[in-house]
């Protein structure tokens, strides 16, 4: 069947405000390497705990967020 959504080894990084403002400014990494694809016709649910990256992931697809990888 046809993919109509492939995504390769997106990873997703934000700056770590977790260091304070004066610290070197270190991402924190919330998305590694992340594949999949989606062929027409099929049914997909994307599931997972509160804060594991679900909405990231989408809103990089959505190219809403710059990532690593392919999609």
């Amino acid at each position: 069947m046809e993919e109509i959504l492939s995504a390769e080894r997106v990873s997703v990084s934000y700056p770590d405000s977790s260091l304070g403002i004066f610290a070197k400014r270190k991402q924190k990494l919330v998305l590694h390497d992340v594949s999949l694809s989606i062929r027409r016709r099929e049914f997909f649910g994307l599931v997972g705990e509160s804060g594991c990256g679900k909405s990231t992931f989408g809103n990089a697809v959505l190219g809403l967020l710059p990532f690593t990888g392919s999609i």
